[in-house]
């Protein structure tokens, strides 16, 4: 996709540096993470209070670690993403799971595919997805997993809608990482 900032290499180089993910590599994700991006880490750190399992918490967590990576692969940086981006972006997640609701197992697997063709960061959701797919969560069997793919998501949107407001959300910070050489 010609308008996504977000390419496969970045994602392949930040999941590279995020996995596997142990503790004390989770602890400086999360400091850098609460560092530029507070409302991102606190919407992954609220799930508990939802039913979230710890096993399932750690993927929504390393997916909005490799999010993070990805964006510095980029060579970006964000503004600090707040809560009222959170809450207009939710809003448009939550408008598309809707819209798949209602649909039979083939309509919705269709839409689906659709929103992901055309979102503005397809590789970012894609990957997202992948790894709650990887982690068997997202089929949203229970409420506990409906906020973790809602909140997991809804990462991908904000960070794609920061990215995409570029006057204002996102800058480029010094040079663009270097690519490998042969």
């Amino acid at each position: 996709h010609e308008m996504s900032r977000i390419q496969p290499r970045h994602i392949a180089a930040a999941r590279q540096r995020v996995e596997p993910l142990c503790l004390t590599k989770a602890k400086l994700f999360a400091d850098a993470v609460f560092a530029s991006q507070p409302n991102l880490l606190a919407s992954v750190l609220v799930l508990p209070r939802f039913g979230v399992s710890g096993e399932s918490l750690d993927v929504a967590l390393k997916i909005l670690f490799i999010c993070h990576e990805a964006v510095r692969e980029t060579g970006f940086a964000l503004a600090t993403i707040s809560e009222s981006d959170q809450e207009r972006c939710l809003a448009r997640v939550s408008g598309k799971a809707g819209f798949l609701e209602g649909l039979d197992e083939r309509s919705a697997a269709q839409a689906a595919s659709d929103q992901l063709r055309t979102h503005p960061e397809q590789y970012l959701l894609a990957a997202a997805y992948g790894l709650l797919m990887e982690h068997d969560l997202a089929s949203v069997r229970t409420e506990a997993e409906k906020y973790l793919v809602l909140a997991v998501l809804n990462i991908v949107e904000t960070i794609s809608d920061a990215l995409t407001d570029t006057g204002r959300r996102a800058a480029r910070v010094g040079r663009p990482p270097r690519r490998a050489t042969r």
